[in-house]
């Protein structure tokens, strides 16, 4: 018989991986319920917080782009992917040059991440 972990950790993969088909569909409502639900199981689950992020850029929501890929940071500060939705969410905020300085760090971090390099570019055009 599975144990109550596996079968929590079955949920989240379920959800993540169905969160992940409604963003394709652009089925931006389910994919944040879905994601809700999969944090509610799995709380320290960075990217799960970087994919709900995203969302919240797809909805055109900054701030509480910014709040989640700020979380995921806190979960794990060398998730590359966690401060490109920080990035993002800043330029959408507006706060361009606070978006230009997190993405230049993480672009020296990470040389090799062409989307940290992408987001940079757009950040310095924005500033």
């Amino acid at each position: 018989a599975a144990s109550g972990r596996e079968f929590t950790m079955d949920a989240i993969a379920t959800l993540k991986r169905s969160a992940t088909e409604a963003i394709g569909k652009h089925e931006l409502p389910r994919a944040l319920v879905l994601l809700n639900e999969a944090l509610d199981l799995a709380p320290d689950d960075r990217a799960l917080w970087t994919n709900r992020a995203y969302v919240h850029e797809l909805r055109k929501a900054p701030a509480d782009a910014l709040s989640d890929a700020r979380r995921a940071i806190e979960l794990d500060p060398g998730f590359s992917k966690a401060h490109l939705r920080l990035g993002r969410a800043l330029v959408a905020l507006g706060r361009t040059d606070e978006a230009y300085s997190a993405l230049a760090s993480a672009v020296e971090r990470w040389p090799q991440d062409y989307a940290l390099a992408e987001a940079l570019s757009a950040a310095g055009a924005a500033s």
